[in-house]
């Protein structure tokens, strides 16, 4: 009986330990904090472009002489029959495209991403992007003329202007609200630019009694790759995951090119005569450009902070 009730005693306490046991609390470790939003403008990015890009207004000056050596003064003032030298701007369509890389500033979380990648605080954003352009800036002038009374002196200028392309080096510094993106932007810029300027002249007077010969004449022809400043503001937007669309205006100051351009004849009727007409023009290669995007990015850790 002893061993009975002493086997029932040891079950008991037995049972009663397990019991504690199960009721004495549990610990778990913490689950790892969840990684931070996407950031939906870091990395890499590259897209394509178009727009429209016109000179400014009255941006350029040019004077013109005519020349005879044996009168006093040589050189006269010329007024033109036609438009003048001074209307010389351009306009026309361009595309091309552009690479870049984007960091976003932590702090502000600028460009991560809520729900699906968009949304969320917004917060600042530096870049770097190149962009080349084809371009189709071209006018040629029609031709101005100066004549005296028939059968006198005629001469003429023919000016001509073209922007076959330009691209730009830039830094770009903005504020990103979710798929939103207001910046800035500014850097080096850069353009193959052609002008030509032509003159002509004819002594309607004494060539038409002696022969004249052309002892001066220097047409200017100018095609060079010129380098400036460009300045401009921009909007982007994320409209689908990795896509955006932006338009942007850029202002480029790719300096001036001042042009002479010279035709003379002397002549042999009664002794020597030279004679003829002298033109100089300044073109100022300044541009206002409106231009429209789109940008493929790649993603990246472009942020800081993470």
């Amino acid at each position: 009986m002893k061993k009975i009730l002493l086997a029932l005693s040891a079950l008991a306490i037995g049972t009663a330990a397990a019991s504690a046991a199960d009721l004495a609390p549990k610990y778990t470790k913490a689950p790892p904090p969840p990684p931070p939003p996407p950031c939906i403008w870091c990395g890499f990015y590259i897209g394509l472009n178009g727009g429209w890009a016109g000179t400014t207004g009255g941006n350029n000056n040019a004077v013109a002489s005519h020349f005879e050596s044996d009168e006093v003064p040589a050189f006269t003032n010329i007024f033109f029959v036609g438009n003048g030298l001074n209307n010389q701007n351009t306009s026309g369509g361009f595309g091309g495209g552009q690479i870049g890389y984007n960091w976003v500033f932590p702090g502000g979380a600028g460009g991560y991403g809520g729900a699906g990648g968009y949304g969320g605080p917004g917060g600042w954003l530096v870049g770097v992007e190149a962009d080349i352009q084809g371009a189709s800036l071209h006018r040629s002038f029609p031709t101005l003329f100066f004549a005296e009374p028939p059968p006198g002196d005629t001469g003429t200028f023919t000016a001509d202007s073209r922007l076959d392309w330009f691209g730009t080096l830039r830094g770009r510094l903005g504020w990103a609200t979710g798929p939103v993106l207001f910046y800035g932007t500014g850097g080096l810029a850069f353009g193959g630019v052609k002008n030509n300027l032509l003159a002509t002249f004819n002594d309607g007077n004494d060539c038409a009694f002696t022969s004249c010969a052309v002892v001066g004449l220097n047409n200017f022809n100018n095609d060079n790759t010129r380098w400036g400043w460009v300045a401009g503001v921009g909007i982007e937007w994320m409209f689908a995951p990795n896509w955006s669309l932006k338009g942007e205006y850029q202002y480029i100051d790719l300096g001036s090119v001042t042009q002479t351009s010279t035709a003379l004849v002397e002549t042999q009727l009664i002794g020597s005569e030279i004679e003829g007409v002298i033109g100089t023009r300044r073109v100022n290669e300044r541009f206002n450009t409106v231009r429209i995007g789109v940008n493929y990015h790649f993603g990246g850790p472009g942020y800081g902070g993470y």
